[in-house]
């Protein structure tokens, strides 16, 4: 499944409207310049890394939409499984030899 659609899975919304998607793959994009800019490899941040992609799926739960009452709990858990990834050696510029 292509991390669109699971990310919009992720949301409950199986919605067709471009906006949504727009929002939705906007937020994908800066959850990747996030995890880039505190540590992790660029070549890292793939959609077929299992902790990666639900790293990003927190990310836009936590700030997609306007009235999201859980917003913060998904932030939370962003910010705690990023920084799990940047303690890990084979995640961070320090592990890629660089």
């Amino acid at each position: 499944m292509a991390l669109i659609d699971e990310v919009l899975t992720a949301l409950r919304t199986t919605s067709a409207d471009e906006g949504l998607k727009t929002e939705a793959q906007t937020l994908i994009d800066a959850a990747k310049l996030d995890l880039q800019s505190s540590g992790v490899i660029e070549s890292k941040i793939t959609e077929d890394d299992a902790l990666v992609r639900q790293c990003i799926i927190f990310y836009v739960k936590g700030f997609y939409g306007y009235d999201n009452s859980d917003a913060q709990i998904f932030q939370n858990a962003y910010n705690n499984l990023k920084n799990a990834l940047c303690s890990k050696q084979e995640y961070t510029v320090a592990g890629d030899g660089s």
